[in-house]
């Protein structure tokens, strides 16, 4: 009877499990398509007729009306084309002959007046009239015509090499300056903040293209500080433009799109400051295909290395076959005189220079810019996650055993999944922080968070009313600082701990180790302080998931 009853038990284990599996294979059968990139490499030669082609392969494996899953087709200068796929169906399309690559389509993230002269190009450096035959394309939000920088006076018409088009609407014209302008929306949803036309209603486009090739505009200024004369690199060049990203991001549906188009356009240059968060498989990425056909065609892709530099592997733009650009630092400073109230005037302001902490489109300072450094390139890191497999293997066999050994003889027993799995989050997390010796002191620090996260959420009469919040009539201030200093002091402790017993935690490789193990090289940007703040937030994440 033990021997059957211990199969019962197993068996209902067993069948739990594989209905969790029925239901997942339900869901990902579900025609929950998504976009996706099937590339084949170059044209075929001689005539040939790339809708059809393309509908034909999409119709092998889907069946009737896979023509209305066909987004675009790129036949310009590479063949290859967009649709909407299931994984099965990408599947099989990636086995089929001719095609090079099958991937999922992502979206792509957008990455001074003494720029040029600081790195040593100035305005008045001799120059040949041939600038004017150059096209620069614009890969990004698209363009404002009306600023100066895109004046195209003293411009002649465009060089005869230009095959391009102007997709013009209500709002926008091209002129001798700006020689091209289409937009890419392959899905066709247009966001209700942008605009459905070439036009910039971002600016980055505007900015990235005045930079490239932007006309001299005297008196430029930020809000009045720092004026003077701006202008592009090549001030007499012309630009064409290639509107791929939106308010919502740029997909690579369009990317690929516009490097088609581009090239069939014959430009010299293109140009864009676009990338995803990390470096992709050259098969696999957008821009790295687009920049491979620019190049066997003669034309130099310049693209941006990425948001997050000057860090150990953040560049994302990573091809051989293009130029990516990292900018680092200028030396320039925003400063203003401010008077106070006393009469004493200081001098304030802002170094735009290279201080080890700059990461781009970060609102916020220094300190702040740092800690994303951390938690994107240390903390989150592929290698520490994949360090920590065996903790998660480890907890996940605990919370099986339990349900084993809870299930009776006879009957199946009524499991709730949710508090069972925030339960493993909850243990995964404390023994990724703090390793398997320092359970307990987690799970007090565990409490002492969920009595503070309390405390936040009920009312307080201070909140109200301000003047009020002296009085802490029921001791609400008294408690929080209570409570405020039990958490450092248990965190202080376990920093000192691990401090102190290094050699036996780095076997287990946890985070606080990792980040103390990082403070011996980089001190002042790993203090105790900013570890024990990076814990508590964690914990308080968890805390919240698990109250």
């Amino acid at each position: 009877m033990a021997i059957q009853a211990s199969l019962l038990q197993w068996f209902k284990l067993i069948t739990f499990a594989c209905t969790l599996l029925a239901v997942s294979s339900r869901a990902a059968a579900s025609d929950d398509r998504k976009v996706h990139i099937v590339y084949m490499g170059d044209l075929p030669k001689g005539e040939f007729s790339a809708v059809t082609l393309h509908n034909n392969m999409l119709e092998q494996v889907i069946g009737s009306g896979a023509s209305e899953l066909l987004l675009h087709s790129y036949r310009s200068s590479f063949n290859g084309f967009a649709a909407k796929l299931t994984y099965e169906e990408a599947k099989k399309l990636a086995g089929m002959e001719g095609v090079v690559s099958v991937f999922q389509s992502q979206k792509e993230e957008l990455h001074t007046a003494r720029s040029w002269d600081f790195v040593g190009f100035f305005e008045h450096s001799r120059r040949t009239v041939l600038e004017s035959d150059i096209i620069v394309a614009v890969l990004d939000t698209g363009i404002w015509p009306e600023s100066e920088s895109f004046d195209d006076k003293e411009f002649g018409p465009p060089p005869k090499k230009w095959k391009g088009s102007c997709q013009k609407s209500s709002n926008f014209t091209c002129n001798n300056k700006i020689i091209g302008a289409r937009y890419y929306r392959a899905k066709g949803d247009y966001p209700l903040e942008d605009l459905q036309s070439p036009k910039d209603s971002v600016g980055h486009g505007s900015h990235t293209a005045s930079i490239a090739a932007g006309a001299v505009v005297s008196k430029a200024s930020l809000y009045g500080f720092h004026a003077g004369t701006v202008r592009g690199g090549v001030p007499s060049a012309r630009i064409a433009v290639y509107k791929i990203c939106w308010y919502d991001g740029c997909y690579d549906e369009d990317i690929l799109a516009a490097f088609d188009d581009a090239i069939a356009d014959v430009v010299d240059i293109i140009s864009l400051s676009v990338g995803g968060f990390f470096a992709l498989e050259y098969f696999n990425d957008s821009i790295t295909i687009g920049a491979f056909h620019s190049m066997k065609n003669g034309i130099l892709t310049s693209n941006s290395a990425g948001n997050d530099g000057p860090f150990y592997a953040s560049v994302v733009n990573i091809s051989p076959w293009s130029l990516s650009v990292g900018a680092s630092t200028i030396d320039k400073k925003f400063q203003t005189m401010v008077k106070l109230g006393n009469g004493k005037v200081f001098k304030v302001g802002k170094y735009i220079g290279y201080d080890y902490t700059t990461l781009g489109l970060s609102p916020y300072d220094d300190h702040w810019r740092n800690l994303r450094r951390i938690c994107k390139l240390k903390i989150f890191s592929t290698n520490l996650l994949n360090s920590s497999s065996s903790i998660r293997r480890d907890e996940i066999k605990n919370l099986l055993q339990k349900l084993y050994y809870s299930s009776s003889d006879d009957n199946f027993v009524k499991v709730e999944l949710k508090p069972l799995l925030s339960k493993l989050a909850f243990n995964i997390t404390l023994r990724m922080i703090a390793g398997k010796q320092h359970k307990s002191e987690a799970v007090k620090l565990h409490g002492l968070l969920q009595e503070l996260l309390k405390l936040g959420i009920s009312p307080n009469v201070g909140d109200f009313f301000p003047f009020l919040q002296w009085a802490d009539f029921f001791g609400y201030m008294k408690k929080v600082v209570k409570l405020t200093r039990e958490i450092d002091g248990l965190l202080q402790g376990l920093v000192d701990e691990h401090r102190r017993s290094k050699d036996g935690f780095e076997k287990e490789d946890t985070m606080t180790s990792h980040l103390l193990h990082l403070q011996e090289s980089e001190a002042q940007y790993y203090t105790d302080e900013i570890i024990k703040g990076i814990v508590q937030v964690i914990y308080e994440v968890i805390s919240k998931s698990y109250i």
